[in-house]
C-alpha cells in the first residue's frame, strides 16, 4: 500500500526502532519476529498506521487472514480514503470467500478512484464467484470501456457467456485475447470448452492440447485430453502446428537476454561512476582538518539529505561520527537516511545508538 515517509524527528523513538525491527524482520522473511515488533509499534502507538499495514501484511503472509483483515479495518478506520486499504480489505476477504463484504469494499475503491481500473475486475471476480452473471458481464463490460485491451475482461466475458450457453460470443471474445497474446492458456482454454460443447470435439482437442504445451501442469487440460483422445479415434486426431509458437517463445527469450544484459551494463557503469565520485570526496576530505570541517559536513550531509541522494548524506554523517560518536542530531539524520534507502536494520542500529546516547546523558 502507497505510505508517506514516517517523520522520524517527530516519532517516539521506542515505537520508530519498534517499526523498522519489524521492517527488517518482513524483509529477511521472518514473519514471526517481525508480528512481534510491529505488534509493540502499535501498542504503544495506536493511531500508527503504518505498522497496522505492515502488521496486515505479515499476517497475510502466513496465511491468517482474519487478522490481517482486524488490522486492515483499524487502517481504514484511521484513514478511510486509503484505497489500497480497502483494496486489500476486499481482497483479504475473497480468499475467506466472504464475497458480498469484498463487494462492498471493492466499490469504496472505486469510489474514492474511478481511475483504479483493475478494481473492476476484482467486482467482476466477485460477482462471478456468486454466479450473479449479469453484474460480471456488466464490470467486465466496464473494464473493457476503460482498456479494450483487458485480457482478464475479455476472458472473464468468454467464460460467463460459454457458461450460459451463448458459446459464439465465448469464442469470439476468446479469439480477440489470441490475436492479442498467442500463448494465452486461458483463451485457449475457453475455446476448448466452447468447441466442445458445440461437438466440434476434434478441434476442442487441439485447444487443449495448446494450452498443455504453454502449462503442462494444467490438471484439468490433462484430464479432457485423455478423456477426449479415447473417445476419438486416432487416425482423426491432428496436432495443431506449433512453429509459431516456438518463433514467439524464442523471441520472448532473446528479448530477456538483452534486457538482463543491458541492466547489467548500466548497473557496471553506474558503480564505476559512483567509486569515481566516492574516490574524490574521500581525498578532498582527508586534506582537510576534520574538527573545523564538522559544521561544513554537516550542511553536506544535509544538503544531501534534502536533495534524497541518501547514501552521500551518510557518507558525509559518518565522517563527523569518526571524530564525535556522541553526536545526537548526526545518528539521527542517518537514521532518517537509512530509512529513505530501506536498510531498516542499519536505522534501528542508528536509532538505538541515539537512545543510548540520550540515556546516558
Amino acid at each position: 500500500m502507497m505510505k508517506q515517509p514516517i517523520q522520524l524527528e517527530d516519532r517516539d523513538l521506542i515505537v520508530r526502532i519498534s517499526y523498522f525491527k519489524g521492517l527488517s524482520c518482513l524483509r529477511a522473511g521472518d514473519n514471526a519476529d517481525a508480528i512481534e515488533s510491529f505488534r509493540k509499534a502499535v501498542e504503544s502507538d495506536s493511531d500508527f498506521i503504518e505498522a497496522w499495514v505492515e502488521l496486515a501484511i505479515c499476517y497475510s503472509n502466513i496465511g491468517d487472514i482474519e487478522n490481517a483483515i482486524l488490522c486492515n479495518e483499524n487502517v481504514v478506520l484511521l484513514d478511510p480514503e486509503d484505497k489500497e486499504a480497502w483494496n486489500f480489505l476486499g481482497n483479504s476477504y475473497m480468499i475467506i470467500k466472504e464475497y458480498e463484504k469484498a463487494i462492498k469494499c471493492f466499490k469504496q475503491v472505486f469510489k474514492l478512484d474511478p481511475t483504479f481500473n483493475e478494481v473492476l475486475n476484482s467486482l467482476a471476480d466477485a460477482y462471478i464467484k456468486l454466479e450473479n452473471h449479469q453484474k460480471a458481464i456488466e464490470y467486465n463490460e466496464m473494464a473493457l470501456e476503460k482498456n479494450k485491451k483487458n485480457k482478464k475482461a475479455l476472458n472473464n466475458l468468454a467464460s460467463i457467456y460459454g457458461r450460459l450457453g451463448d458459446h459464439k460470443k465465448s469464442i469470439a471474445y476468446s479469439e480477440k485475447v489470441i490475436n492479442m497474446d498467442p500463448l494465452n492458456e486461458r483463451a485457449y482454454f475457453n475455446l476448448g470448452i466452447a468447441n466442445m460443447n458445440t461437438g466440434n470435439e476434434k478441434i476442442a482437442l487441439d485447444f487443449f492440447k495448446k494450452v498443455i504445451k504453454i502449462e503442462p501442469s494444467n490438471k484439468t487440460a490433462l484430464k479432457i485430453v485423455k478423456s477426449l483422445e479415447e473417445k476419438i479415434p486416432k487416425e482423426h486426431i491432428q496436432e495443431l502446428p506449433n512453429h509459431e509458437d516456438q518463433a514467439r517463445i524464442k523471441k520472448i527469450y532473446e528479448k530477456i537476454s538483452r534486457d538482463k544484459l543491458e541492466q547489467v551494463v548500466e548497473k557496471k557503469v553506474e558503480g564505476m561512476v559512483e567509486d569515481k565520485v566516492e574516490e574524490k570526496v574521500e581525498k578532498v576530505l582527508t586534506k582537510e582538518d576534520q574538527e573545523k570541517n564538522i559544521t561544513r559536513l554537516y550542511k553536506m550531509g544535509n544538503m544531501f539529505l534534502n536533495s534524497r541522494d541518501y547514501q552521500k548524506a551518510i557518507d558525509f554523517f559518518k565522517q563527523i561520527i569518526v571524530s564525535s560518536p556522541e553526536y545526537k542530531d548526526v545518528w539521527n539524520r542517518m537514521a532518517i537516511a537509512y530509512e529513505r534507502l530501506g536498510d531498516y536494520q542499519s536505522m534501528v542500529e542508528c536509532s538505538e545508538r541515539l537512545l543510548s546516547i540520550k540515556a546516558n546523558k
